[in-house]
């Protein structure tokens, strides 16, 4: 088997239904032989997608397994791929690490679900691979009452038990079945499961109209039109610990109007000043 041309079929049973991506060894080597192993060795077996935001993406990758040197791999970070071209432009159903910085991607991935322009422009935002069954059907409608309310750090330390207390009605990866292929294989006739999607796969692949990715190193917020809604989310996945929707909204106002206040008697204070003066 070619490695270059190697395509892997991946298919989740989740909490909400059944959906199938694949992935490119040929758009991302280091970032498919990751997430392929990942798959394959139930990383991502019943944990969440602890990160749902509307018109933007979604969000998983942090396991509850018990197994040590599973533990071990995924800590274990990967060098950037080249970025390609035509991958620069996000779509909905395009999978994408969240990394925070150069060659800082391990575990977590996400799932575009519009074309943010804002997502797509780091090396280590690169497309690994791209839903092509199940998009509308299930991953369009994951639980996204609590966006990004749950904290990372959390689930790292507590685990499941702080995601069943906190957020209980947050969906959840329940198992998945990985099939390898190449590109001999399916001119072969020999794809299996996988060789049943090239032409649809094929089809997604070319229509580049936005941009793949998910933002990790900066900090600014986008506005992103949802369903006729305009919605606010932090652009930035926060992994490893750094917490999007962390920001402390009323200590933010408070210093602000104080700050005012203080603008405003430093002011009268000035001009009272110089009335006496003149006078």
């Amino acid at each position: 088997m070619s490695e270059s041309s190697e395509e892997a079929t991946v298919t989740c049973s989740t909490s909400k239904g059944q959906f199938k991506m694949k992935f490119y060894r040929k758009w991302s080597p280091n970032g498919y032989d990751r997430a392929v192993e990942l798959f394959e060795r139930g990383f991502y077996d019943q944990s969440h997608f602890f990160r749902v935001l509307p018109g933007f993406l979604v969000q998983f990758g942090i396991s509850y397994t018990d197994d040590k040197e599973l533990k071990k791999f995924a800590r274990q970070t990967i060098p950037d791929d080249p970025h390609l071209p035509e991958l620069r432009q996000v779509r909905p159903g395009l999978i994408s690490f969240a990394g925070s910085g150069k060659n800082s991607r391990d575990t977590q991935l996400f799932i575009s679900y519009s074309h943010a322009k804002s997502l797509g422009t780091m090396d280590w935002e690169t497309a690994v691979g791209e839903v092509i069954e199940g998009f509308e059907e299930t991953i369009k409608k994951l639980n996204s009452e609590y966006k990004e309310e749950a904290l990372q750090g959390r689930i790292h330390s507590k685990g499941k038990d702080y995601i069943e207390q906190e957020f209980p009605f947050m969906d959840f990866f329940e198992q998945c079945h990985v099939q390898r292929s190449s590109a001999n294989d399916r001119s072969d006739g020999e794809g299996g499961e996988g060789r049943g999607h090239d032409a649809e796969a094929k089809q997604i692949g070319t229509e580049d109209t936005g941009k793949p990715s998910q933002i990790i190193a900066d900090e600014k917020d986008i506005n992103v039109i949802a369903e006729g809604e305009s919605q606010k989310f932090n652009s930035t996945p926060g992994r490893l610990g750094t917490q999007a929707s962390d920001t402390n909204y009323p200590l933010f106002l408070f210093l602000a109007l104080s700050f005012g206040f203080v603008l405003v008697v430093a002011k009268k204070r000035l001009f009272g000043t110089e009335r006496r003066k003149r006078i």
